[in-house]
């Protein structure tokens, strides 16, 4: 059986539910039938030896509107997939700009504060620029943590999501069904 799910009924009684194991039937000619919804309802009179096991498999076809459907939806979660992942790109490109330019101005921040330290008379403003640009590297840092960590959530998300994601074609009707 290619689906779960699927509903295996003997002579109109239900005898169990896809994927099904072995179930007893008395010998003689039976009427299986298999059903699913947005599937083309699969019947077949089998005829079955008194003590004998028999193996039946049935595939499910899908209908076409269902067929349409179900590639419609899982094309919906392949593009949400990768919008997810794309983000998270884009988020993790941005971590690392807003680390090297934090770097840069943490490194030129250094040298000015070196600088400033060394200088005998020191300068109100001077000082007050120091700490504005030491809270404008703060802020990188923050920015450059907080993109890194919104970059490696959109990943693993959308990496998640991509390999949860259905095959838009397993539904598509093998070549020459004809439902």
């Amino acid at each position: 059986m290619n689906e779960e799910g699927a509903t295996i009924r003997v002579d109109e009684v239900i005898a169990g539910v896809s994927p099904s194991g072995a179930f007893e039937v008395a010998g003689g000619i039976h009427t299986v039938a298999v059903e699913k919804d947005g599937f083309v309802l699969a019947r077949r009179d089998v005829t079955i030896m008194t003590h004998e096991q028999s193996v039946l498999e049935i595939q499910l076809i899908p209908s076409q509107d269902y067929q349409r459907r179900f590639a419609v939806a899982a094309h919906g979660q392949r593009a949400r997939a990768w919008s997810v992942l794309a983000g998270g790109a884009v988020a993790a490109i941005v971590s690392g700009v807003l680390y090297g330019v934090g770097a840069r101005q943490a490194s030129s921040l250094r040298t000015s504060i070196n600088t400033y330290n060394n200088e005998g008379l020191r300068d109100t403003g001077a000082y007050n620029d120091l700490l504005s640009r030491q809270r404008s590297v703060a802020n990188l840092n923050l920015g450059c943590v907080l993109a890194g960590a919104l970059g490696l959530a959109g990943l693993g998300t959308g990496g998640f999501m991509l390999w949860g994601a259905d095959d838009p074609s397993r539904l598509a009707a093998p070549a020459g069904a004809n439902p």
